[in-house]
């Protein structure tokens, strides 16, 4: 059982790396009821599950089937180890561009956008993971991949090696963090004022705000905001259009906050995102966006409880739109989806309208059950749905 709880921030966090962590004398205020909440089971956990989960999937009429996938990852079959892929646009050649697939077993796997696995860096055990651009770290501007490290319970910051295509494998920044177990992440670059920060959340429900900024030759942290959820999270986004952060509570429902540094902490619960809606069936796992234009674009969850995917309205008061499954074509279809991302970013004649990658729970090749891996979808078949 989970005790929720919120916590005040204070004084300087160990130094780590060549990363200094600050602290603001910021106080985590409780904006929505906070309570204990038995952890709902898994189908990978019990058969009751899995039948129920497969008997709801079996109701949703919109279908589509991958393109591409990833080589299974590095852990034993039964192991839930894949978990959170996070794109790189290689703005250069957009067709270059990287997947990067957590392994919360051991590390992170690298990947190009037809699947075939470039490295692998042993880090620890990584679980949620994205991209950011732009840093300033002396006098270079760098691209990044930052993650949770369940190992460490830090956030490590990697350099993406943009001439190579791979990954610098001792992390320029490593913040330690002060939420239950890191769990849930993402990036945010402020357009207006130019500034990178990463959100991280633990298990207490606990969502820290930190600030990249350059110190030297190096990057400093700073925990700038903490936000109190009501029970355990994972899957967060931001929408830079609208300085939107956009938070899952896996047993609750998405919760719509500003993502500013100075942002209002009263988030907002978006209704149809709990099973009030027949469609949604807990847990509520990773979220993703896709910008059509700025004024049009769509919010996608993973449902782990019927494994589908749903599809909302990114404007307020964020309105479902539908849902959608991936199933059996070429490769095997998707079940018990953790994380996913989508991008807009065109990248050549398979790939018009930019990629879907996703967290597959229950690999198989050929009906035989394999390690746990990622998919690749053409972000053009996603879009052709709410049509």
């Amino acid at each position: 059982m989970k005790h929720i709880f919120s916590i005040t921030l204070l004084g300087i966090v160990t130094l780590l790396s060549s990363c200094g962590n600050k602290t603001s004398n910021t106080n985590s205020q409780n904006t929505v009821d906070s309570k204990v909440v038995e952890r709902n089971k898994e189908a990978r956990e019990d058969s009751l599950k899995m039948a129920e989960a497969q008997a709801l999937r079996a109701k949703f009429k919109n279908a589509i089937t991958a393109d591409y996938e990833t080589p299974p990852v590095l852990s034993e079959i039964d192991e839930d180890a894949a978990d959170d892929p996070a794109i790189w646009i290689n703005k250069k050649d957009t067709e270059k561009s990287l997947i990067f697939g957590t392994n919360k077993k051991a590390g992170l796997h690298v990947y190009d956008i037809y699947g075939k696995e470039l490295q692998f860096i042993h880090v620890g055990k990584i679980n949620n993971a994205e991209c950011g651009y732009g840093l300033k770290m002396g006098n270079r501007s760098i691209d990044y991949v930052a993650c949770t490290n369940r190992t460490t319970q830090t956030i490590d910051v990697y350099e993406i090696d943009q001439q190579n295509l791979v990954l610098k494998e001792k992390a320029i920044c490593k913040i330690t963090s002060t939420v239950d177990d890191v769990y849930g992440f993402c990036t945010y670059f402020n357009q207006e004022n130019g500034k990178h920060y990463l959100f991280a959340n633990g298990k207490n429900g606990l969502v820290e705000q930190w600030l990249l900024s350059p110190e030297n030759d190096t990057i400093k942290a700073s925990l700038v905001r903490t936000l109190q959820m009501p029970s355990q999270p994972e899957g967060m986004v931001v929408d830079a259009v609208t300085n939107t952060l956009f938070i899952g509570v896996e047993e609750n429902a998405i919760f719509a906050y500003s993502a500013l540094e100075a942002g209002d902490k009263t988030g907002f619960r978006i209704t149809e995102s709990s099973t009030s809606n027949p469609n949604i069936s807990y847990d509520i796992e990773g979220l993703t966006t896709y910008r059509i234009s700025k004024d049009k674009g769509y919010l996608i969850a993973s449902i782990q409880g019927n494994f589908s995917y749903a599809i909302f309205d990114i404007n307020p008061p964020y309105s479902y739109i539908t849902s959608f499954i991936v199933k059996d074509g070429v490769y095997d279809g998707i079940e018990e989806t953790d994380g996913l991302e989508i991008c807009n970013t065109p990248m050549g004649p398979e790939f018009p309208k930019g990629i879907l990658v996703v967290q597959d729970g229950f690999n198989k090749d050929n009906g035989e059950n394999k390690n746990q891996n990622f998919k690749i979808i053409s972000a053009q078949k996603v879009l052709e749905i709410p049509k």
